[in-house]
């Protein structure tokens, strides 16, 4: 944070024209000089001093048109904008008097928006329920290509010399599409901790922007990446703890289980890869073989925070009272990647 004292003299000339700061000693006519432009900084105070050369101890100053962060006292004015001020230009318009001799003029006076600096990074999903990321790379500018081995997340830790919210933000296109500048994904105004990519399609590149922009619109250093694709293709898996869910009660997967009453199998998906996932689930009677035909399916629901994770909810509406059934469960991606079945061996029901 800056924090300091900046003076600045505007001077009220006895002679010559507006912008001449050298001193004269025979005034010829009485005339204001403003500078063109004060630029000052959240965090700091600028003090503006309006001095009279060559006039009487009589000249006095109006001052108009200061913003909210900035005061006017005599010949004095005095600007600290503080974080949150909103940056921009403003026209300050001054008058000296002195007796029946008066000047007037105007100066901007600029609130500087320091643009957000932090260096963007890239991770990929791994682990139970994609809340164990390993630790991110840094993404830097390239043309050189960018493979995902997973789901991708970006991440920036940032900082602002304004003290201004930040958001991160990403444009993500279809190689051959116009990079628009106008993001396609952004975090919101705030910390940003994260960006979940897009599921990438497998066999197709794409084009990559990644910045910083505060409140106030000024953008950090783009990082962008020519030409990202995805590689290879996970399967997906089961990951959470599956259990079957019946009236009055639950029971969490084993070779041989008894429920009471019709049960409903729970559990989650994951797909590292972000795809769309079908939940499959076969019932037999007990002696007969398991086919890999589904008897139950479903499409797993897209979880809009996680892609590539969901809920699975099947009921076994045809488990009957004192049968005995074989049960398998299994997942499917979108480009067909199986997952191993989960296989109860013995699933009865007693009520």
């Amino acid at each position: 944070m800056r924090s300091f004292l900046l003076s600045l003299t505007v001077v009220v000339l006895g002679c010559g024209g507006r912008g001449n700061t050298e001193a004269v000693t025979q005034p010829a006519q009485f005339a204001l000089a403003l500078p063109h432009r004060v630029v000052v900084h959240a965090g700091e105070t600028t003090l503006v001093t309006l001095i009279a050369i060559g006039a009487s101890d009589a000249v006095s100053f109006t001052v108009s048109g200061i913003p909210s962060f900035a005061s006017v006292q005599e010949n004095t004015i005095r600007v600290a904008p503080a974080r949150g001020d909103t940056a921009g230009d403003s026209t300050i318009s001054v008058t000296a008097t002195d007796g029946a001799r008066s000047d007037s003029g105007t100066f901007v006076l600029t609130l500087a928006n320091a643009a957000p600096t932090g260096l963007p990074r890239i991770g990929f999903a791994g682990g139970y329920m994609f809340d164990d990321w390993p630790t991110p790379s840094p993404l830097e500018s390239s043309d050189a290509p960018l493979a995902f081995p997973a789901l991708a997340r970006i991440d920036a830790p940032a900082d602002d010399p304004d003290g201004d919210p930040v958001e991160l933000l990403v444009e993500l296109r279809p190689a051959g599409e116009p990079m628009t500048g106008a993001p396609t994904q952004r975090s919101g105004l705030g910390k940003p901790t994260g960006i979940v990519l897009p599921t990438l399609e497998l066999g197709r590149h794409y084009a990559l922007d990644v910045w910083l922009q505060d409140s106030h619109g000024a953008e950090g250093k783009h990082v962008r990446r020519a030409d990202v694709f995805r590689e290879g293709n996970e399967q997906p898996w089961s990951c959470d703890l599956e259990r079957l869910v019946y009236p009055g009660g639950y029971q969490f997967l084993h070779l041989t289980m008894v429920v009471h009453g019709v049960p409903v199998f729970i559990g989650s998906a994951c797909d590292s890869d972000g795809d769309t996932m079908q939940a499959f689930a076969e019932l037999q009677p007990a002696g007969a073989p398991l086919t890999g035909t589904p008897t139950y399916s479903m499409d797993v629901p897209t979880n809009p925070r996680w892609p590539g994770y969901g809920d699975v909810s099947l009921r076994l509406a045809d488990v009957q009272v004192g049968q005995h059934y074989q049960f398998s469960f299994w997942l499917r991606d979108a480009y067909g990647r199986q997952s191993i079945p989960i296989v109860i061996p013995d699933l009865s029901r007693d009520q």
